[in-house]
Parts: C-alpha cells; sequence; structure tokens
C-alpha cells in the first residue's frame, strides 16, 4: 500500500508564503486531513449579513473598499491567527431559496449563540409594530 503523504501546519504555511498558492494548494486537497490542519491554524470568525430597509450601501461599501479589500477580510488574517468565515450575505452568497433559509436557520440555533457576528445593514422598520423585513 502506498503511504499517503502528510505536511505540518508549519510546512503549510511556509509554502503558501512562498508562493505558488493557489497551484499548491489544489494538490492539498487530496491530503489527508487537510482541512483540520487548516481549522486548526487559522479560527473562523463566521459573519451573517443581514439587509433591511436599505439601499445595499454598506454592502457596495464593503465590496469596493482598497484598504483592506474585501478579500484581504475573507482570504486573510483581520486579526492574528483569524480570519472572516462570511457564513450568509444577501447579495454575494452563492445560497439562495431554501439554503439560504436554511443557513439562517442554522445560526438562530441555541448552541450558536455568541459564535458568530450579525451584520444588521439598513434602517430598522417600526410602522405597523415593526412588521416588515422580519426575518
Amino acid at each position: 500500500m502506498k503511504e499517503q503523504s502528510k505536511i505540518t501546519r508549519r510546512g503549510f504555511l511556509k509554502l503558501m508564503g512562498a508562493g505558488g498558492g493557489a497551484v499548491a494548494g489544489m494538490q492539498f486537497l487530496s491530503v489527508p486531513g487537510f482541512a483540520e490542519i487548516l481549522k486548526e491554524e487559522i479560527a473562523h470568525v463566521p459573519v451573517v449579513w443581514i439587509q433591511a430597509g436599505s439601499c445595499s450601501g454598506c454592502s457596495i461599501s464593503l465590496l469596493n473598499a482598497t484598504s483592506p479589500t474585501i478579500q484581504d477580510l475573507i482570504l486573510g488574517q483581520v486579526i492574528p491567527g483569524q480570519h472572516i468565515s462570511l457564513a450568509y450575505h444577501p447579495d454575494v452568497s452563492a445560497a439562495q431559496g431554501d439554503l439560504a433559509v436554511g443557513i439562517l436557520d442554522e445560526y438562530k440555533k441555541p448552541d450558536k449563540k455568541g459564535k458568530f457576528v450579525l451584520v444588521y445593514e439598513g434602517g430598522v422598520s417600526t410602522k405597523d409594530n415593526g412588521i416588515y423585513c422580519e426575518v
């Protein structure tokens, strides 16, 4: 039986820092335990972004920012050892329909309390006892 190759977290980070990250990353997808290596090394900060009564200006500003860029926020480390995981955003998420609602439902569960950042974009509707823009 062929021996499976392993890489340490330190070795992976050195390799990625030396360039060729995208090409090397594709090769590492087949390495057993690859996801666990990354999970242990960099903590994810899940973000659930909800839009209410808004013009999407906050989202546009985020996507057009130059320092840090949206790529820096999602792929880089904003806080040493941590990076943003955009769990849900109505404009940029690939999820839609039942899948998107399922993501939101997941973050309503009691075990998720205090384990994600909620970004609320737009105004809070108060007319008619606030029945508008409900999730």
